[in-house]
């Protein structure tokens, strides 16, 4: 088997194996629970939903949660053993609250209607990355399709929830894989950009390639390590991983976005018709717009912004169809 032949069989198993856990996903939003709240991270309650069981049972955002059924935040080993709750489970949640400890009993639901349809856009907005970014690679291979396949099985991956593993150490392994995977996708985004419509100086060298996946490596290195060895889970280490992923996320964010912009501005009217340059910036603006303008409602108001914004994500769906046009229309320009 040739190197193309070998790079393609990867790349459809990879695929495969991605749908499955998209396909599970869909299977998990009957049987999820939800506790109708969020945290930073770092156990701190950021949000509480109205009417939902946190809500119920009192949560309120700014408590910071201490232990659940008795075991410690920080004990990342036995909570990994306790696993998530059955739907209809009451939990102990123990909460600091302006200096003061409550006891709360969380009653576990199941998902409503509204994490519902977050759930069912998740699926479709994975299986928009994972199935167009598939099929401009399987139309024409080129380095750029292979990044722009890496890109697809990495996001899609992203917004699939995946089944649920009740073992700990089954789910620690796929975690740590998932989250691999989904950091690769978010330099592949980068990796495709730097080679479209003509690979940069930079991209061109193999030591430039391994400059832009190594932040992917380290992060991952962090992960791996806190899901398999289970220190731990103090606030400092929480939130040295949340803020090495925000960088990354950032870093990944502004890069793309730098080098998607020089390469629009430079390119000819002309030029950006026919090596689908147009395509890449206006997939961007158009899976974007909404949700930068839901932020900055929500920053303005101070509230919850504009209606309907939690799904407003569903306009990411944009990004992953004209960038597979785009690699398309540059693979005939070529």
């Amino acid at each position: 088997m040739n190197r193309a032949l070998a790079t393609r069989a990867a790349v459809l198993a990879l695929a495969a194996v991605v749908a499955a856990w998209g396909v599970s996903s869909v299977r998990e939003i009957g049987r999820k629970p939800s506790g109708g709240y969020a945290t930073d991270g770092d156990n701190t309650v950021t949000r509480v939903a109205a009417r939902g069981p946190g809500e119920r049972a009192g949560l309120r955002p700014g408590d910071y949660i201490r232990s659940i059924n008795g075991i410690p935040v920080e004990a990342a080993a036995e909570l990994a053993e306790l696993g998530r709750a059955a739907v209809g489970e009451t939990r102990t949640l123990v909460v600091e609250r302006d200096g003061a400890t409550q006891h709360l009993q969380l009653t576990y639901a199941g998902l409503d209607s509204r994490e519902r349809q977050r759930a069912w856009g998740g699926i479709l907005v994975g299986f928009s990355f994972l199935g167009f970014c598939t099929a401009a690679f399987l139309a024409r291979d080129s380095r750029a399709a292979r990044a722009l396949a890496l890109m697809g099985l990495g996001l899609g991956l992203a917004f699939f929830s995946g089944p649920y593993f009740e073992a700990a150490a089954a789910r620690s392994v796929a975690n740590t894989l998932r989250n691999a995977m989904v950091s690769v996708g978010i330099a592949a985004t980068v990796h495709f950009l730097l080679l479209m419509p003509r690979p940069r100086p930079f991209i061109a060298r193999a030591r430039g390639v391994w400059l832009l996946y190594a932040p992917v490596g380290m992060f991952f290195l962090l992960v791996a390590w806190r899901a398999l060895a289970r220190p731990e889970a103090t606030s400092g280490l929480n939130q040295l991983t949340n803020q090495f992923g925000g960088l990354l996320m950032g870093g990944y964010f502004l890069l793309g976005v730098t080098v998607l912009l020089r390469g629009y501005i430079r390119t000819a009217r002309r030029e950006r018709r026919e090596t689908g340059m147009g395509l890449l910036f206006w997939g961007v603006v158009v899976g974007l717009a909404p949700l930068v303008l839901a932020r900055l409602a929500a920053t303005v108001s101070g509230g919850p912004g504009l209606p309907g914004a939690d799904l407003y994500f569903l306009a990411l769906a944009a990004v992953p169809a004209s960038w597979s046009a785009a690699a398309r229309r540059w693979a005939g320009a070529g």
